[in-house]
């Protein structure tokens, strides 16, 4: 009756053993893949902003606005 109870006892504590690995697996691969999908949000937002940046630059340099008053000028007339 003894051995039984362990028996039964080993296979329990085996069988959540497996469950609690396989939860926690599941929720590494959730958290990896939210990982990735910031990462991946965040260099989009990131070249958004220099893309802007570039823009705004662009419009502030002196030597740009030269050069698009040169080429409004060679599209004269």
């Amino acid at each position: 009756m003894n051995s039984q109870f362990r028996f039964v006892f080993g296979i329990l504590c085996l069988t959540a053993l497996l469950t609690i690995t396989v939860y926690l697996r599941t929720e590494e691969s959730r958290i990896v893949y939210r990982l990735c999908a910031v990462n991946a949000q965040q260099n989009r937002q990131r070249q958004q902003l220099w893309q802007k940046q570039i823009m705004v630059e662009n419009l502030t340099n002196p030597a740009a606005v030269s050069k698009v008053v040169a080429e409004a000028q060679e599209s004269l007339p």
